[in-house]
This record gives C-alpha cells, structure tokens and sequence, in this order.
C-alpha cells in the first residue's frame, strides 16, 4: 500500500486529504502539551498560549482546532476562541473553510464560525483551489466553495486535489481501481491502478501487480513498476522500499535513480531539507544527501516544519515516552513534562 506517515494528531497532519496554509516562519506556533492540558509555544520554545485545552491541532489558515469538553473549536493566535467549541468533530481550516460535524451530518464553516455550506454529507475533506471531496449517498463527489456539485457523487473514494488532479477509486476492496480526476470532476487518468499516491512536483506513485512506480500526468509510466513501497515525491525525492515486507527504505530522484542508497529500516519523506530516518530500531535525521545530522536516539519522529520536529524520547514499549520539541541542530526548544 502507499506511505502515509503522520506522528500525532494534534500536529494535524491526519487529515484524510492533502492540505496546506500553515502559519509560517517564526510565527508558527506549535501544540504542546503539559500536565494533560493542551496549548502552545512559538518557534523559540517559549509559551504563546498557555495550556488550557483537552486537545489541540497545529495552525492552519491562522487558526487552531482545540478541544474542550468533548467538543472542538477554533482558537486565534492570541489564545482567544475564535469560535466556540460546539462540535463534535471538526477539521483544520483550509482556502478559508473548514468542515465540521452538526448532529451527524457535515458542512463548511467559515472563519467567524458560521456555516458557509450547510451541514448535508456524511464525511467531507479539504477545499483545495476551491474544490473539496465530500461524501453522500454512500458516494463520494467533489463540490465548489458555493457547495455546488463539479462532480456529483459517483466514486467510492475521493482524496483532496494536489497538483491539479484529485485520486479516486473505483470498485470495493476486491475489485478497485484508482484514477484521476481534473478540477472540472472529470476524469483524466482512467481508475487502473490497484492504489496510488497523489501528484507532487508532476509525479504520482502507483501500484499495479503488486510493484509501485511513478505515472506522469497523462497515466504514462514515468518510473516502471519496481518497489515494494513508495511515497510521494517531496523536494525532488521520494521515498521507497526495495523489496517485500522487511525490506530498506531509501530515495530516489525523478528518473528513478537512488540519491540515498536504500539501507534503512524505515524513513519518511523529506520535509524542510530533513527526514527521519531509522537506524538499529531509533529515529534521526538526514539532510538531502543522505548525511546524519541527528543521531538516531529517538522512538519517534516527525517531520520537521520551519526549523522545528516533534520527536518521542524514554518510555518502554511506547510507554511513559515523552514528545519534546527540536530544532535542526538537535537542540531540544520545548521538553514535555514526564
């Protein structure tokens, strides 16, 4: 299947499609979390909104989804509620929307926490350049910020646009195939593939027989089918897998020659000029040519953004660890309480 590697939901990197809109540079605040209470520090590792919520994602859109008593809301940069926790469920704003879950229906807010689009489908992803998957009769379509049908819902999944052209599937799990559609909802790579990734720098992976390679944007084979695994591309390499289950991760270029010899036992895309990388069961960090800058000493790691990671340290058998925020020099910024 396709690599998808997330660390923890409150970096809200969970989300079922792609998105994008976080704040940037030294004003990108990220969650923390001290004696079980949920808030945020800023690049520099110091507290910018003290921890006060059940749960917490990171900024999207300049705003932040909180959780408290059971019900999630929007918290400003400032550490006031932007809009009240009234939800059940709720995701990360996006090109100015967010969906979120009245009774058991979903629709889209906007940034004063109104609904924009009315509660009316039974799942929703991200609007991307104005275009969002949303789930209804069973079926999966994509509609308009206006909640206007581009495609009416026909797919038995639907991922969120990259590149121009969103993934979706055709058939159940015995039978399906995977395609793709273009902003107009139609469709451009006809579904033929038992699974994919979606389109980055003009790339996408895709699995036929059993082997994963790379399509281009006309559904034509770019990289043959080799890999056991692969990721999508990300700062001009993509991650993959030699061989079966157990097999070494490593990365290639957009030819499908390996700039970083597959020699580690798991790894995760580049993100910020870094990825982590495991090594004798602990997680560190490489640069773009493949050089440890952080030792692996780590029981986790996540994908650094603006300059910092979540990384997990202690703990036996992912118990009693603790997540600490670093920065690219390993230097840790912000130490979570035991």
């Amino acid at each position: 299947m396709k690599r998808v590697v997330t660390i923890m939901t409150v970096l809200g990197l969970c989300a079922p499609v792609a998105f994008a809109g976080n704040m940037m540079g030294k004003d990108l605040l990220r969650p923390v979390q001290k004696n079980g209470k949920w808030g945020f520090i800023n690049a520099d590792g110091k507290v910018a909104i003290s921890p006060k919520f059940d749960e917490a994602a990171g900024f999207h859109d300049g705003l932040a989804r909180v959780q408290m008593d059971g019900k999630w809301g929007y918290v400003s940069p400032d550490g006031k509620m932007a809009i009240k926790a009234r939800f059940r469920d709720a995701g990360d704003f996006n090109g100015g929307f967010a969906f979120a879950r009245e009774k058991q229906q979903y629709g889209y807010l906007d940034k004063e926490g109104h609904f924009h689009i009315k509660p009316a489908y039974e799942e929703a992803g991200y609007f991307v350049n104005g275009r969002a998957p949303v789930k209804q009769d069973g079926k999966w379509g994509f509609i308009d910020t206006d909640g206007k049908w581009i495609a009416k819902p026909q797919f038995d999944e639907a991922a969120g646009f990259s590149g121009g052209l969103a993934r979706v599937r055709i058939g159940g799990v015995l039978s399906q195939k995977y395609g793709f559609v273009d902003e107009s909802g139609k469709i451009v790579i006809n579904p033929q593939y038992t699974d994919c990734g979606n389109f980055n720098e003009g790339l996408a992976p895709a699995e036929k027989e059993g082997k994963w390679g790379y399509i281009d944007k006309d559904g034509k084979w770019t990289i043959s089918p080799q890999f056991g695994e692969a990721s999508d591309f990300s700062q001009g390499r993509a991650l993959v897998r030699v061989g079966g289950m157990g097999g070494e991760y490593g990365y290639i270029d957009d030819n499908g020659n390996f700039v970083i010899n597959a020699k580690y036992s798991d790894a995760k895309s580049f993100r910020d000029g870094r990825a982590a990388v495991q090594v004798d069961g602990k997680w560190g960090y490489i640069d773009e040519n493949g050089k440890m800058t952080i030792d692996a000493k780590f029981s986790e790691a996540g994908s650094f953004r603006d300059g910092l990671a979540l990384v997990h340290v202690g703990g036996v058998l992912g118990m009693g660890e603790r997540a600490n925020w670093i920065n690219k020099s390993g230097e840790v910024v912000w130490k979570a309480s035991s």
